[in-house]
């Protein structure tokens, strides 16, 4: 660090560590870490340390490099004894800081994942007076204060170095951490004293102690905890039947957000209570223990500075870094807080909370504090950032759009590396929480499908106290999910639907209830830079506009950064995904058309049919304009198209292929959706031909027979302009429903198939009779379009089974194409493999 702030050289080398430092704000007396502080890095180091002045206090948090002991001479403990300690183990400290109060700390390394371990609890395992060891990371952060600090509670003292050997900075400090955390655990297993276990399990109702908390060995905090825990039980047990439920939710909501109790100890203050009010009697205990659990979550999500939470707070912890020349006029060292007018004492009077209320306070931080980020996108189409990291984003669309198996092919990408984005070639894991789906059935074969590696992806339940499976509740288990988000290095969670996850009390339809249920979800997507895909549906209203479409309260649009639409055509099966919100890059991004593939997945009990999710690239079509296509209306401007559409429909026999239709359509000045509404407008059906890639969909006039179609001869244009015969078409084959089921019959696997798995295919019926020629005359008068073949009955001649893939199928093995509709790929496929009934091929 820079001398000219006269700060001590160990800083900077604290600073090398990865050590993030801050300077504390100023009120009544105390240093307050400024909120937010375990997510700071330190990164931002000199830019927060700049202002730096004597009398100030700088704070450094505890990092996997850098943790602490400290030994409180006051509380009784010994320096020396506590340093001979630490050489006993083999841990060799790097520096020792005498306190203001006498007593020292001693810099060690430290180790991921370690955890905080307060003076009782210490004292309780070693037998050591007065020591805490903390090395614990986020969520359990901790912080000290460095050398250069002063503190108004030791006016003329501060915190100095008393010795330091940067040559032991990575000194190993295993041992440290091996015989605390195996301390802790014999004393967890019930190797410490029989009647405390006993008397530990009799409380919480488990066969082992609960875990010690941060508030012992601080009686400051220990006091805290007490009078919060005892006001809310006393409160619970004096409750009248009516409100018994909602009360005892209030508690647990304070006492997780204001104190740093854990869930069982939560549990066994508050359930005496419960049953002393006669809650426990009338609702049970299962929705008792449901009921705390959903309270502290919630208080743990959004906890306080308190006493208990944090031992150098007063409970007023306004979030300004200090430090800037104050100015004129006003005192140095005062923050804004400071010169907030009192009660009465000039402008709007501001009642005093009462003691229902949460404790709040307003934060207050300068622009120039705050860094400014680049957007990290997950998902990069073509140069364009799709799907930011850290935020909630939302797939929505109507039922059977394929809006689940985009999550499927997204955890797919993610968990192989493959998505193009920031984590390109490296995998993360992704929690998949499913609501209607059944995984043995459902996800885990469509999974396969995708090609996901397994190992990455979990299913996620939530246990109740009594060992009752249910899923995730939002937002009762935030908390948890978080915590497993970062415990298990997930980058997608998937939520199918998200609707379905929300809490029955919340009114899914009023954008106040919903966001208490959104916001947590979005914070702890910024928190750990995880991307939260919600899976919506679309309302039954005949609007386009993706994000109005969305099933619920507006909340369900404005919370997500990112919303995309998938909508498909019912009548060519054409589907698209379309952006409809992009809060952090570009909207204008072209729709992307989609599939879903039927694919055969061989499972140890038999084979499978799933649908398979694959982009097909860009489209000029978006879903906006799918979603007004297949909307039902009856506008003016439909009626000429409609006048077109008869007529040509009618001089082909009452029959037109739909794609044709609609390409001819806009050929001819009207749009797609104009298009649909005269199709509707004339009643016209819509049938599918065919299997798979090959099939197509016709659109058929009312009371016309499309399976005995009139044979017709179909005339196209020479190079030369002299008429000539096309070649014979396709038969148009009869509806889906009719069409003979025959056996499934094995074959190859296509070059999009999986690796590992095999497909079946039920092949078409082999045809017996040749097409017949078709004609096609010119249609309406003023609009030019292509001729267009209609269906024939099936060729005369048969098929060599010589030259099939496998019996029964129409598909050459030879070139890969459909001998009964492509001319292959030699040029000559139909002609050489067609031969005359008794004939040689």
């Amino acid at each position: 660090m820079s001398a000219t702030n006269q700060l001590p050289a160990i800083l900077g080398t604290l600073d090398s560590l990865g050590v993030p430092m801050w300077l504390t704000a100023t009120r009544s007396g105390k240093q307050i870490p400024p909120r937010g502080w375990p997510t700071l890095t330190a990164a931002d180091n000199r830019a927060r340390l700049s202002h730096y002045s004597p009398g100030m206090a700088v704070c450094g948090a505890v990092t996997d490099r850098w943790a602490f002991v400290d030994v409180d001479t006051k509380a009784g403990a010994s320096i020396e004894a506590a340093e001979a300690w630490l050489h006993g183990l083999g841990v060799s400290p790097w520096a020792r800081i005498s306190t203001p109060s006498g007593g020292a700390h001693f810099y060690v390394s430290g180790a991921p994942g370690q955890a905080n371990y307060p003076g009782e609890t210490v004292a309780k395992l070693t037998g050591l007076v007065g020591v805490e060891v903390f090395g614990g990371i986020s969520p359990s952060a901790h912080f000290a204060f460095l050398p250069g600090s002063e503190r108004p509670k030791y006016p003329g003292k501060g915190y100095t170095v008393e010795w330091e050997h940067p040559e032991l900075i990575d000194a190993d400090a295993t041992p440290l951490w091996d015989a605390l955390a195996h301390a802790a655990a014999e004393r967890r297993t019930g190797q410490g004293s029989p009647e405390e276990s006993a008397n530990s399990a009799k409380r919480t109702g488990t066969d082992t102690p609960p875990p010690s908390h941060p508030s012992e060995g601080r009686p400051r905090a220990e006091a805290y905890t007490r009078s919060v825990v005892d006001g809310e039980a006393d409160k619970l047990a004096r409750t009248a039947q009516g409100g018994r439920n909602n009360q005892l939710h209030q508690a647990a909501l304070k006492i997780g957000s204001g104190t740093m109790l854990t869930l069982d100890q939560t549990i066994a203050a508050l359930e005496p209570a419960a049953q002393a009010c006669g809650l426990e009697a009338d609702s049970g205990r299962t929705q008792v223990i449901a009921t705390i659990r959903s309270g502290h979550a919630a208080g743990s999500a959004a906890r306080r500075d308190t006493p208990a939470t944090n031992p150098d707070s007063v409970g007023v912890a306004p979030n300004l870094i200090t430090g800037n020349p104050a100015p004129a006029g006003q005192p140095g060292g005062m923050s804004v807080m400071d010169m907030a007018p009192e009660p009465g004492q000039g402008g709007h009077d501001t009642p005093a909370p009462t003691g229902d209320e949460p404790h709040r306070r307003l934060v207050f931080t300068a622009a120039s504090q705050i860094t400014p980020k680049v957007t990290q996108w997950v998902w990069v189409n073509d140069g364009n950032g799709r799907m930011p990291a850290g935020a909630l984003s939302l797939a929505a669309g109507r039922e059977g759009t394929g809006k689940s198996s985009f999550g499927i092919w997204l955890s797919s990408q993610i968990t192989r590396g493959l998505l193009p984005g920031m984590w390109k070639g490296t995998p993360r894991n992704v929690i998949y929480l499913a609501v209607e789906d059944s995984w043995a059935q459902t996800l885990l074969p469509r999974l396969m499908a995708a090609g996901a590696d397994l190992d990455r992806v979990f299913r996620v339940e939530a246990v109740t106290a009594e060992g009752e499976e249910s899923t995730i509740t939002l937002p009762v288990d935030v908390g948890d999910l978080r915590a497993g988000i970062s415990q298990h290095d997930v980058g997608l969670v998937v939520a199918d639907p998200l609707m379905s996850l929300m809490s029955g009390r919340i009114d899914t339809h009023k954008e106040a209830d919903t966001r208490r249920a959104l916001e947590p979800l979005a914070k702890i997507a910024d928190q750990t830079g995880a991307v939260i895909l919600g899976i919506a549906h679309f309302n039954k209203s005949g609007g386009s506009d993706i994000n109005s479409l969305i099933t619920g309260s507006g909340a369900f649009k404005n919370v997500p950064r990112a919303v995309f639409g998938f909508a498909r055509d019912e009548d060519t099966g054409e589907s698209v995904m379309t952006q409809g919100k992009n809060s952090l890059g570009r909207l204008d991004l072209p729709s992307l058309a989609y599939r879903i593939a039927s694919t055969n997945v061989r499972l140890e009990d038999g084979v499978t049919d799933v649908g398979r999710f694959e982009f097909m690239g860009t489209s000029t079509t978006t879903a906006r304009d799918l979603l007004r296509a297949n909307h039902d209306t009856d506008e003016p401007e439909s009626a000429d198209c409609a006048t077109w559409l008869r007529e040509w429909a009618t001089e082909e026999g009452g029959t037109l292929k739909a794609k044709e239709a609609k390409a001819a359509a806009r050929q001819a000045g009207y749009s797609i959706d104009q298009t649909n509404r005269a199709k509707r407008k004339l009643g016209m059906d819509s049938k599918r031909a065919g299997f798979g890639k090959n099939s197509e969909v016709f659109w058929v006039l009312p009371g016309t027979d499309s399976e005995t179609p009139e044979p017709h001869t179909w005339h196209i244009d020479g190079i030369d302009g002299s008429p000539r015969d096309a070649p014979p078409m396709p038969p148009m084959a009869p509806p889906m429903e009719e069409r003979p089921d025959p056996d499934p019959a094995p074959s190859v696997l296509h070059s999009a198939d999986l690796p590992g798995f095999r497909a079946t295919r039920h092949p078409a019926a082999v045809p017996d009779t040749a097409p017949t020629p078709l004609h096609v005359t010119d249609v309406a008068s003023g609009h030019s379009i292509p001729t267009r073949p209609r269906a024939a009955p099936t060729p005369s001649r048969q098929l060599d089974p010589d030259w099939l893939l496998f019996p029964g199928s129409t598909t050459c093995k030879d070139c890969g194409n459909d001998l009964l509709t492509e001319t292959g790929a030699l040029g000559r496929c139909i002609d050489h493999h067609l031969t005359q009934p008794g004939q040689a091929a």
